[in-house]
């Protein structure tokens, strides 16, 4: 510390420590109000991402549970691929939110990206397959579109599917637990900082008061 060197009197070097020690703690004060805020504003948002996901994994049993209409002989087959358009259109209201979140978040992993890489080439699958049977259902091959959606589609590429935004919830979950610990960490080492350097400048305080104090009796002492 250059300043000690200073030819000034112990009380002004004090003076100086203390200005500089609350300089210090001023910023480290501010620093952690913006980590605190970061905290937050992480945790927010994993939550809501975390809470879109979990709609979409409902959604998608909705979605799953058309298709396991199928089997149903009384139910015709037309009005049983509405009730499966429908809630795919809800699901996918779900997904592209999802989209959007980890798009804006610094947070989002490769892991995370690579699912959502698989779970799109799965759904795709899904609907190529419902694409064939819109085609069975204008040829009147109404009889053979359960065979398809309950021995192929869904043990296949509806299953995987699924496994995969399971996959992904559980991901998310441990990615937020992570991120948290970590910005919660951050922002206790911050403030200990904090707390230390205000005890060190309330004793630099107390001491400047009393080379003041010593320092006006030796003067009026001498007088």
């Amino acid at each position: 510390m250059a300043f000690l060197s200073l030819k000034v009197s112990p009380r002004w070097k004090f003076l100086m420590a203390l200005l500089l020690l609350t300089s210090i703690a001023t910023y480290a004060f501010i620093r952690s109000e913006q980590i605190r805020e970061h905290v937050e504003n992480v945790w927010e948002i994993n939550d809501v991402k975390t809470g879109i996901l979990l709609d979409m994994r409902i959604a998608l049993k909705g979605v799953d549970k058309a298709l396991e209409s199928f089997a149903n002989p009384a139910l015709d087959s037309a009005a049983v691929k509405k009730s499966y358009s429908e809630e795919l259109v809800k699901y996918q209201w779900f997904e592209t939110s999802v989209t959007k979140y980890m798009e804006r978040s610094a947070l989002t992993s490769r892991n995370e990206k690579a699912i959502m890489h698989k779970l799109a080439l799965d759904r795709g699958e899904v609907q190529k397959t419902m694409q064939r049977v819109d085609q069975m259902l204008s040829n009147g091959q109404q009889a053979a579109i359960p065979d398809v959606i309950i021995k192929e589609l869904r043990p296949g590429a509806m299953s995987r599917w699924k496994a995969d935004v399971d996959e992904l919830i559980a991901v998310e979950n441990e990615a937020n637990a992570q991120a948290g610990q970590a910005a919660s960490a951050s922002y206790e080492q911050l403030r200990t900082t904090v707390l230390l350097m205000c005890a060190l400048v309330v004793i630099l305080g107390l001491m400047a008061m009393w080379f003041t104090i010593k320092g006006n009796s030796d003067a009026t002492a001498v007088a």
